[in-house]
């Protein structure tokens, strides 16, 4: 394979002008192919917050750059600040004193892969007979950038070829042109927004009203909940509503037919798991959500655990696994760094990984950062991070519907909303499910220890003050993913699995109309046949 070699260069007389001014904020992007793998380097002034690490392209990104180039580039625009980018297509024939002839075919407003363009490229696709028909349309309407053709094909015919620089409201704007190996000889140009704020700066500036918004919403659920609270303990008894105690480990949580209890001792915690099924099989692992341990898994462990060798273990902070202090301990890439060293661990290179809520979230990102760790995943009940997020802010019915995660910033009133009429809510939370007696003592006793409540409490005060920072918008998925929805969820919109499938790749989604949103419990059967349809195909 040859080796290219992609770079933004700075175009025009004013930006010669300005260069000196913009060097601090505009960044060097350079990308080449060597040998058939793609490395990716981000040179900045002051930091290197964006750098992104080979091992994370060499599966995933260099597929995606192959198969759907054109969201590739807009993704990569969006991610470092670019504004707009414009296809140019080479012009086949004749040459001119040795030159390439290139005519600039679209511009377009750079948006995250998964989304559409505008005009002529509103419908991108990976078919590429499809691609050279789009690009040869829009090219026989002869369209061109700023009503000129372009002659370029290197730096010194570039500086010398007749772009129009756009001038912005409040400022100028840059020209860059990205030679790139991209099929059909397609090279883009890029438009950087010279005075647009440093990096820094829109970092800071951005989260704070996301920030604001939060803890006036914190504040005022907190407030409701403190009136809620009182006036049921005179409605329940005061004594009884204020009472709670440690309550004693039931026999399920010792039942063998569940499988081993071990320990698995990763770089910075000891993560409990439970492994059963035969050690020759692959492996597929569990992950719980909120407010849950491996034991929510119990329905699952038993059906699977003659095909697979099943494993499903408590996430830091749970039950018997360690509980790191600081909200810094809770954020994504250290727990999706958990799972894989738990399949490293117990002697896997991969696995069928399964999650449901938190563990669904996480499951998400794990198939999407470390693909090689994921044979097939399957999600329950939980939407991928980015669209949350998205959702999150835009979405008036989900915001209305997360108004717990709004409470449980704030200290103490969530540890306290779990023990109130010792520990009522798991009762309230389990009643449309299949749970015994039993099931709801084994969660009262784990999370009725010291402690117990503020580790799961801290994924969500943690993912808060991830609000506003960069969002990988990549929603492409290498893996198959299968995401099995309860539509009576009460705490996730009812539009998320539609929008999954609009948004995301290789995914099947299948729904449960009657379930809940702790769907493997509500519908375990369900749920099983679902799982096992799905892995057989």
């Amino acid at each position: 394979m040859k080796t290219y070699v992609w770079s933004v260069l700075l175009y025009g007389r004013e930006c010669r002008k300005i260069k000196k001014e913009t060097e601090k904020r505009l960044e060097t992007v350079e990308m080449w192919f060597i040998r058939g793998k793609m490395r990716m380097s981000w040179t900045e002034k002051k930091s290197n917050e964006l750098a992104l690490k080979e091992d994370n392209l060499e599966r995933s990104l260099i597929k995606t750059i192959r198969q759907r180039p054109l969201q590739f580039l807009s993704h990569i625009c969006r991610y470092k600040g670019l504004e707009h980018f414009a296809i140019i297509r080479k012009i086949e024939g004749k040459r001119s004193r040795g030159r390439k002839k290139m005519a600039v075919v679209e511009s377009h407003k750079s948006r995250a892969i998964g989304k559409g363009s505008n005009n002529n490229f509103i419908k991108l696709t990976e078919n590429k007979s499809e691609w050279t028909n789009v690009i040869t349309n829009v090219c026989s309407r002869q369209r061109t950038y700023g009503g000129k053709r372009a002659d370029v094909t290197n730096k010194r015919v570039l500086r010398k070829s007749k772009f129009n620089v756009s001038k912005s409201q409040n400022g100028k704007r840059l020209l860059a042109a990205t030679f790139c190996p991209l099929p059909f000889s397609v090279i883009a140009t890029l438009r950087a927004k010279v005075a647009a704020p440093s990096p820094e700066k829109s970092k800071m500036a951005q989260p704070l009203g996301h920030l604001i918004m939060i803890w006036v919403l914190a504040l005022f659920y907190g407030s409701m909940t403190c009136i809620g609270l009182i006036i049921t303990s005179f409605k329940v008894g005061v004594t009884k509503f204020w009472n709670w105690k440690v309550h004693e480990k039931p026999g399920c949580l010792s039942d063998e037919t569940f499988g081993t209890h071990g320990y698995l001792h990763l770089e910075d915690v000891r993560i409990h798991y439970v492994i059963s099924g035969p050690e020759d099989k692959p492996l597929m692992l569990f992950m719980h959500g909120f407010p849950e341990f491996w034991y929510s898994w119990r329905n699952q462990i038993k059906e699977f655990q003659k095909d697979y060798r099943v494993v499903a273990f408590d996430m830091r902070g749970y039950n018997e696994s360690d509980k790191p202090k600081g909200l810094a301990e809770y954020t994504m890439p250290k727990l999706m760094k958990d799972v894989k060293q738990v399949i490293l661990a117990l002697g896997y290179e991969s696995c069928i990984l399964v999650g449901h809520d938190w563990g669904g979230a996480i499951a998400w990102g794990v198939g999407r950062h470390y693909p090689e760790c994921v044979d097939k995943l399957i999600v329950m009940n939980a939407p991928p991070g980015p669209l949350m997020q998205k959702l999150f802010f835009t979405d008036s019915k989900q915001r209305k519907m997360s108004w717990y995660m709004f409470l449980f910033q704030l200290p103490y009133l969530p540890e306290l909303l779990f023990k109130v009429h010792d520990f009522g809510v798991f009762s309230r939370i389990f009643k449309a499910g299949k749970a015994s007696e039993e099931d709801l003592l084994a969660y009262k006793h784990v999370f009725s220890q010291p402690g117990a409540l503020t580790g799961p409490l801290n994924y969500y005060r943690a993912s808060m003050q991830e609000v506003g920072g960069p969002v990988d918008h990549d929603l492409h998925y290498t893996v198959p993913v299968l995401l099995i929805w309860g539509c009576q969820d009460s705490v996730l919109s009812p539009s998320i699995p539609g929008k999954v499938e609009k948004e995301c790749t290789n995914v099947t989604v299948r729904r449960i109309e009657t379930a809940e949103h702790f769907v493997q419990n509500h519908a375990p059967e369900a749920v099983n046949n679902i799982m096992r349809e799905w892995l057989a195909e």
